[in-house]
């Protein structure tokens, strides 16, 4: 089995628990027609198997499919990367996830010699970003609210603080489940009221769909009294990874199987590449990821925590990485942590308000001129109403942030430079 752990060492018990599943997950995926066409003539070796990506599976729909499985479940991705790629999941796999996470949380209470509660889930992922949430069966509860619009916002505070919730809900963990512009919204609504946090009886705060960017970690920390924890995850793919505060890394789910993979070729990347998971039977079964392509650029690291496995670092989205001769010179996430906070610089708008709780509204098109590697500020977008200097004051130090960034570079021997946006 593939999993980029580092050579020479003995298997964790995470990857004995994937090494027992995933030759049932071969076995099972090949009576599927697409996966039958696309290993026509390989063995059931997954390091020898073509990976796919969301265009193939999304121009195969049909064949993806189990023949003769009834689905249970319909999910969509987000289509920020294109068409919204379609999930199918069926009653025995959402059965088989249910007892496993059911599994974890006796095995974890068993550990401890503490019961673990039921949790209370707090929801702000609106179903036009995530689609239809996995109903897995466990004795959680879930509770949407919308945290994307000052009405919404004002309910939900009124909501999590009404007595009656608390009376439905004695006994459970409160875990509030945002994106990060979601959770930083709910954080100044409370900051707006004078309210504190508190109040909400929050335990902790689950942030997933985008990284989380050092000015809202911050924010977060500052005004909740919550444990953070912080999601990479996909909604095409089953499991994820969770950000480690001890070594600093992203450690994956047992219910995957890793690899950090070459961006044009089917190999293991030495530092830098793109994340290929492969969901693992009987938690998959009607439309199985074996060997998906995430789009995701991730730097594989060693963790103190687990030496034995594959942890990594986000980079960022692959089509938004800078590469010059086949090399990474600028990851997604290190440019919007650079311009993060200008002031009149604008952020993704979330909810009614243009509020800087979304990334940076920054992105560069790289170009080739002779020998020389040049970043084109291709899209800056200013809000200036309140900004001295205006637009240009803004682009000026954006200019700067990133022309300090590349001089990093340039101590490689890259030869870089970044182009101005235009006012």
């Amino acid at each position: 089995m593939t999993n980029d752990a580092p050579t020479g060492t003995a298997q964790s018990p995470t990857d004995r628990f994937r090494s027992r599943l995933l030759e049932p997950t071969l076995e099972s995926a090949r009576a599927i027609p697409f996966y039958e066409r696309h290993w026509k003539g390989r063995d059931l070796n997954l390091d020898e198997l073509p990976t796919v990506t969301k265009r193939q599976l999304l121009d195969n729909l049909a064949s993806t499919l189990r023949p003769g499985a009834v689905p249970a479940n319909v999910g969509h991705s987000t289509g920020t990367t294109g068409r919204p790629f379609f999930r199918v999941r069926g009653r025995e796999e959402i059965k088989a996830y249910s007892e496993y996470l059911r599994s974890v949380r006796t095995a974890t209470a068993a550990r401890s010699g503490v019961p673990v509660p039921p949790m209370l889930q707090i929801s702000g992922a609106p179903i036009t970003i995530h689609g239809s949430v996995l109903p897995v069966e466990t004795d959680d509860m879930r509770l949407a609210v919308d945290l994307f619009s000052a009405e919404g916002l004002a309910a939900t505070v009124d909501l999590l603080t009404s007595p009656s919730l608390d009376l439905l809900t004695e006994g459970f963990q409160r875990v509030l489940s945002a994106s990060p512009g979601g959770a930083v919204l709910l954080t100044q609504e409370l900051d707006r009221r004078g309210m504190p946090t508190r109040e909400l009886g929050i335990e902790a705060i689950s942030v997933y769909n985008s990284a989380l960017l050092p000015r809202q970690r911050s924010l977060l920390r500052r005004h909740w009294d919550a444990r953070l924890v912080e999601r990479f995850s996909l909604s095409e793919v089953l499991g994820g990874a969770t950000l480690c505060y001890e070594c600093g890394h992203y450690h994956l789910d047992p219910v995957v199987v890793p690899e950090v993979l070459d961006l044009d070729r089917d190999e293991p990347a030495a530092d830098v590449g793109e994340l290929v998971l492969t969901e693992l039977h009987p938690f998959s079964q009607v439309q199985p990821m074996i060997r998906y392509r995430t789009g995701d650029l991730v730097r594989r690291t060693r963790s103190v925590c687990l030496p034995h496995e594959l942890t990594f670092d986000y980079v960022g989205r692959a089509r938004a990485g800078v590469f010059w001769g086949g090399e990474l010179v600028l990851g997604e996430i290190e440019v919007l942590e650079a311009v993060e906070g200008i002031p009149g610089l604008a952020h993704a708008p979330v909810g009614e308000e243009r509020e800087p709780v979304g990334a940076p509204l920054i992105s560069l098109r790289p170009e080739t001129r002779g020998d020389e590697l040049v970043l084109v500020e291709a899209r800056v977008e200013v809000v200036t109403s309140h900004e001295p200097g205006g637009a240009q004051n803004v682009l000026d130090q954006v200019h700067e942030r990133l022309t300090q960034l590349l001089a990093e570079r340039a101590k490689d021997g890259i030869p870089l430079r970044v182009v101005p946006a235009a006012s």
